[in-house]
């Protein structure tokens, strides 16, 4: 009966593993803030987040908050690039997005034009 026993909780912790990995996230979230030199939140900004060794990449814009979210990315290296009209462009490079984790990368814009 022992035996018995011993084999039904090898098996029922078997299974629990089983279904815990499955829910284990495999990707990560890259997130941030967009502000101007003042502090203030920059609304509309362009952000493109690119996988730098696959270039594959996501657009978003900032909200009212200037805040811009990219979940479910690819674990990899990034590349961010934040632009808006009036003021110059913005980049962020060797951004590491990492499995089941977020990286926050905030963006400060100066005046200027487009280039």
């Amino acid at each position: 009966m022992t035996h018995l026993r011993l084999m039904c909780a090898f098996v029922a912790l078997f299974f629990l593993a089983v279904c815990l990995s499955f829910g284990q996230a495999v990707n990560g979230t890259l997130l941030g803030t967009v502000t101007d030199t003042s502090g203030a939140s920059v609304a509309g900004a362009k952000v493109a987040a690119t996988e730098v060794n696959t270039g594959i990449g996501r657009e978003s814009s900032s909200n009212e908050s200037g805040n811009f979210t990219f979940s479910d990315l690819p674990p990899g290296k990034y590349k961010i690039l934040v632009e808006l009209a009036g003021f110059e462009k913005a980049a962020r490079e060797n951004i590491d997005v990492l499995v089941n984790s977020s990286t926050r990368v905030d963006v400060t814009l100066t005046a200027g034009s487009i280039n």
